[in-house]
């Protein structure tokens, strides 16, 4: 059984009526974050939370997903925010938070770090095709943005 979430039941018997109870006791819901590829400043960075889960290991019982990118920005919340993307406007790491909280009322949080870069740029020298291969070339592989002055 996951450590992570556990159903706890607490039996109380009454000896005068001979009866067996069973109280079910809510286990908080479980938080996933995922963070998209992509994560350079000016760019969307994707987040998605959607295997985040209720009570039955079900994703339906999350009634509302709270984000907080860690950059100072306002936080965004909603009924349906498991996936949502952040621009940022400076590079460095940041610790972003998920907590939802399910149909049962009870909340979770968990955090994800985010290093966020900035593309290199990468200057065309010329309008030849041969100009434009070397520039991309510079990039090895990675992405960047290629540009030609005017």
């Amino acid at each position: 059984m996951s450590q992570l979430k556990k159903l706890f039941f607490a039996l109380a018997f009454s000896s005068v009526f001979g009866l067996c109870f069973v109280n079910h006791i809510e286990a908080a819901p479980l938080v996933q974050i995922y963070v998209g590829s992509q994560q350079n400043v000016g760019h969307p960075v994707s987040f998605d939370g959607y295997q985040s889960n209720g009570d039955n290991n079900d994703i339906f019982e999350i009634a509302h997903y709270k984000w907080n990118f860690g950059d100072g920005s306002p936080t965004k919340s909603g009924e349906y925010l498991n996936a949502i993307t952040h621009l940022y406007s400076t590079p460095g790491t940041y610790t972003v938070t998920l907590s939802v909280t399910d149909y049962n009322r009870q909340t979770h949080t968990s955090s994800s770090s985010v290093t966020v870069g900035i593309l290199p740029r990468v200057l065309v020298s010329g309008g030849t095709g041969r100009a434009i291969s070397d520039a991309i070339s510079s990039l090895n592989g990675q992405p960047g943005i290629i540009y030609s002055p005017r």
